[in-house]
């Protein structure tokens, strides 16, 4: 019997950027809140379970307003019954956090938003990534 497979193609239509920070995610969103103006708001975990492999449970706090979401999203996976460390994109692993931005923020454009945030002293490296070269970048898709 033939076996039929759904492929979808999925819009990725929002910016990523990578931080590296030694800090717990609650404090960095309130850093993010204080020198950007932003209002972080935590979220419930998101919780992937993948045939085969353990669970991933990711910390993530959320801005939205109508012309913009920005999420802060832990890249450390929260599953304290995990025997290994899993990550929401596992090739970043290098990366503590990841920040998706999807639409525009009022007067601040993406170079802006980095070196503003480059600014924040617990923020050791931030970057923008280019989300097609990612293998799991489907794990964004929530």
């Amino acid at each position: 019997m033939p076996k039929n497979k759904l492929i979808i193609n999925y819009n990725f239509d929002f910016e990523l950027f990578g931080i590296i920070s030694t800090i717990k995610e609650y404090k960095l969103a309130w850093l993010i809140n204080k020198h950007l103006g932003f209002h972080l708001v935590k979220e419930k975990d998101i919780a992937y379970e993948f045939i085969n492999l353990d669970n991933l449970i990711v910390s993530n706090y959320l801005y939205e307003t109508e012309n913009v979401s920005l999420r802060l999203l832990k890249n450390k996976s929260e599953n304290k019954n995990s025997e290994k460390i899993g990550y929401l994109i596992p090739e970043l692993h290098k990366f503590d956090f990841l920040i998706m931005k999807n639409g525009a923020i009022d007067g601040i454009e993406d170079k802006d938003l980095l070196s503003r945030m480059q600014n924040i002293e617990e923020i050791q490296y931030i970057t923008s990534l280019d989300i097609n070269k990612l293998k799991s970048k489907e794990n964004l898709i929530f």
